[in-house]
């Protein structure tokens, strides 16, 4: 990849009743960078405006024999978590898809190498998916977050730490009734630490040990979260492979609750 500088902008109109009872016209704008300095480093930005005012997506990214740093800082609308689930942290497969960047420039052939790199090393994404407080009803997000990924000969380790801070769009309280009913906006700080090690070719342990805290402002939302998760992962067959998974889950707070389950999984490519 050689050093390049790309610029993008747009202009244009929304029509929604997302903040009014009727239906508004917007006048909406935007402008974007992408540049890469070399085939290690990137730095991205969007600035939009919107109806809801300005949004933002900002990625600073590096890259070094063994390493990647990211570091993003976004605040854009979001849906309702009734029809879609939002990642507070960058996945393992984002991660993984960036540090190969510099080794398979194809993307689909990156594509292939980094589902199998998750698949020796048991790496899931679904728990960065996991969130956090009830929401029915369009809001505005402002997330930053710091991640690094360390790959070793035999192991890999991620690293994440962020917070995010939500509110409201719509006017009105949402129909079906969620948090922002009594939270002006509500805050979450998190954190996650990951740890996969092939013990041989064919099998591979992990150990993910994460925790949030969420507290919303105007109620007495307060709620901290702790999951721990050990993993093996084997290959059975040439195209069978199993997986088992344990799950410890702490809640405390508004809604306190201990939690410990068990997953096993075989997986057949036909």
């Amino acid at each position: 990849i050689t050093a390049y500088l790309t610029g993008t902008a747009f202009v244009g109109a929304e029509r929604n009743d997302v903040l009014t009872t009727e239906t508004e016209s917007y006048s909406s704008w935007g402008v974007g960078v992408d540049w890469r300095p070399s085939d290690r480093s990137r730095v991205s930005g969007d600035l939009e405006h919107h109806y809801y005012g300005n949004a933002h997506n900002l990625a600073l990214e590096h890259r070094t024999g063994r390493t990647l740093w990211r570091f993003s800082d976004w605040r854009n609308v979001v849906g309702s978590s009734l029809d879609e689930a939002v990642p507070l942290m960058s996945s393992n497969y984002d991660l993984l898809d960036s540090y190969y960047l510099g080794l398979e420039a194809d993307p689909i052939r990156r594509a292939q190498l980094v589902e199998a790199e998750l698949e020796r090393l048991g790496f899931t994404n679904t728990e960065d998916l996991y969130r956090r407080f009830l929401t029915s009803s369009s809001r505005l997000d402002r997330n930053q977050q710091l991640a690094v990924l360390l790959n070793g000969a035999r192991s890999v380790y991620t690293i994440a730490i962020g917070q995010n801070r939500s509110q409201r769009l719509d006017s009105d309280s949402a129909p079906l009734g969620d948090d922002f009913d009594t939270n002006e906006s509500i805050t979450q700080r998190y954190w996650g630490l990951q740890y996969a090690h092939r013990l041989t070719p064919v099998s591979s342990m992990t150990v993910a040990l994460s925790g949030m805290k969420t507290e919303g402002v105007g109620s007495n939302l307060s709620e901290s979260s702790k999951i721990l998760q050990i993993g093996f992962a084997t290959q059975l067959a040439p195209r069978t492979s199993g997986s088992v998974r344990l799950q410890r889950m702490a809640v405390s707070g508004t809604a306190a609750y201990n939690e410990t389950s068990w997953r096993a999984l075989i997986t057949h490519r036909f």
